[in-house]
C-alpha cells in the first residue's frame, strides 16, 4: 500500500477509473482483479476503487493499493506518521533522525528484497547458457562427422585449419545468433505479457544477447574444429 496527498505527483494512471479525490478512494492494482466501483477493507478501513491501473506491481508480483495519504497513515500506523517524504531539490538539513537518499540510493534499497531471486536468475541464466553452448556444439559437431569427406578434400586441396575453423565457426555463430533472435522476439512479445509483475526488456540486454551468442558459438565451434584437423586428407582420395 502507497499513500499520497490527493494532489501530489506519483499517483499511476488509471487504465479504468479516475484518481482519487478525497479520502475513502483508492486506485487498485489490476492483479487484484477489482473492478471500478468495488469495495474492499484493508486493515479495517473501506476503501472504494475508482481507479484500476496495470504495471504497479511490486516485489516479483505483490499487487499495490494507492490510496491517500489519511487512509495509509490510518490504516497503517493510527497517528499522522509518514515513511518517507519526496523533495524536489536536495535538502540542506533534515529533522533528526531522517536520512536524505537519491532516487539511485532508494531504488538500490528497494531491490535489498529481490536480492536472493535475482540471484536464483543469474544462476538459471548461466546454466541456460551453458546447455545452449552444449546443444549447438553437438549441432556443429555432428555437421563435422557428416563433412569428414569435405573436410578431407579441403586439406588435400591446401585449406588451412584456420579455413576450416572460420567454416565451422560461421555455422555455429549462425545458428547461436538465430536462435538469440528467436529468444529475444519470444522475450518482448510473448513472455513479457505474461509475467505478473513489470518487466522491460532493455536496448542494452538485447545488445548483451547478441554479444553472448557470439562468444558462445565461437567456443561451441571448437567441438567441430578437433574433428575436422583430425581427418586424414587421404579420404579424399578414396572410394566413396
Amino acid at each position: 500500500m502507497i499513500g499520497l496527498p490527493v494532489d501530489a505527483r506519483g499517483w499511476p494512471l488509471p487504465g479504468e477509473g479516475r484518481r482519487p479525490a478525497q479520502a475513502g478512494e483508492t486506485v487498485a492494482d489490476a492483479a487484484l482483479a477489482l473492478d471500478v466501483g468495488d469495495e474492499v477493507s484493508v486493515g479495517g478501513q473501506r476503501l472504494q476503487v475508482v481507479g484500476v491501473a496495470s504495471g504497479i506491481s511490486y516485489y516479483f508480483g505483490a499487487p499495490t493499493f494507492f490510496v491517500p495519504l489519511a487512509d495509509a497513515q490510518a490504516i497503517a500506523f493510527a497517528e499522522p506518521l509518514a515513511m518517507s517524504v519526496a523533495t524536489e531539490g536536495v535538502p540542506q538539513s533534515v529533522p533528526p533522525g531522517f536520512q536524505v537518499l537519491s532516487p539511485e540510493q532508494v531504488e538500490a534499497d528497494l531491490a535489498r528484497i529481490l536480492e536472493g531471486g535475482t540471484q536464483t536468475i543469474g544462476v538459471l541464466n548461466g546454466l541456460l547458457l551453458l546447455m545452449a553452448a552444449g546443444i549447438i556444439a553437438s549441432i556443429v559437431y555432428l555437421s563435422a562427422l557428416e563433412r569428414g569427406r569435405d573436410f578431407a578434400v579441403l586439406k588435400a586441396t591446401g585449406a588451412s585449419n584456420r579455413a576450416l575453423f572460420a567454416g565451422l565457426a560461421a555455422q555455429a555463430v549462425i545458428l547461436s545468433l538465430v536462435a538469440a533472435v528467436a529468444g529475444a522476439v519470444l522475450a518482448r512479445f510473448a513472455l513479457t505479457p505474461l509475467i505478473p509483475f513489470g518487466a522491460d526488456v532493455t536496448t542494452s540486454s538485447f545488445l548483451t544477447l547478441g554479444v553472448t551468442a557470439l562468444a558462445v558459438g565461437l567456443l561451441a565451434s571448437l567441438a567441430g574444429l578437433r574433428r575436422a584437423i583430425a581427418v586424414d586428407p587421404a579420404q579424399a582420395f578414396r572410394a566413396a
